[in-house]
């Protein structure tokens, strides 16, 4: 994910043209801010925890699921960080934008964090991590983590007048709902 963010701001590509604000700091080479990293870490391992069953890895269907995931709490995100906090500046929305935002910036997210899921997977599968190994609270931490930044920014968003942003945490919401009750 580093790299990928240190390419969109020195570049545009994949995400659109933006650029951080000094409210983030420090930064890393390349003008990323630390906190983004944490931010991609926090969203990539609570996706993958929704979609994580039993001892198998995810495969390609849990990592598509994850990424839509990541995709949707993006879509809470980005009014909040772009316009309430302002964490970050569009340069151009383009003529199809979500509140100032590049769709472009949806799609890449998609495939960065289903990208980010596969090597996850992997990696997990490789030092052999088990769930029956892994306390309980381990295991449900980065889920709760995840709905727990999918309320906060639905309920920022509600209140700052970004209800489309709070319609998806609620279609989020109740995919993760949907999720928690599969066997």
């Amino acid at each position: 994910s580093y790299f990928v963010e240190a390419l969109g701001v020195n570049t545009g590509f994949p995400f659109g043209l933006y650029r951080y604000t000094p409210i983030l700091f420090p930064r890393l080479p390349g003008g990323v801010p630390l906190a983004v990293m944490f931010a991609w870490i926090l969203i990539v391992l609570g996706a993958y925890g929704w979609v994580a069953r039993g001892k198998g890895r995810i495969g390609l269907s849990g990592a598509l699921l994850g990424a839509s995931l990541a995709m949707l709490l993006d879509f809470v995100i980005e009014p909040v960080a772009f316009h309430v906090v302002g964490y970050w500046q569009w340069l151009q929305a383009g003529a199809f934008n979500y509140y100032g935002v590049p769709f472009a910036n949806f799609l890449a997210w998609f495939i960065v964090a289903f990208l980010l899921l596969l090597l996850v997977d992997r990696s997990f599968s490789r030092i052999h991590l088990r769930p029956e190994r892994t306390p309980r609270l381990a295991r449900l931490a980065p889920k709760l983590l995840f709905a727990a930044s999918l309320f906060m920014f639905a309920l920022v968003d509600l209140t700052h007048g970004y209800p489309f942003a709070a319609a998806i945490a609620l279609i989020s919401t109740v995919l993760l709902i949907l999720l928690r009750s599969r066997p």
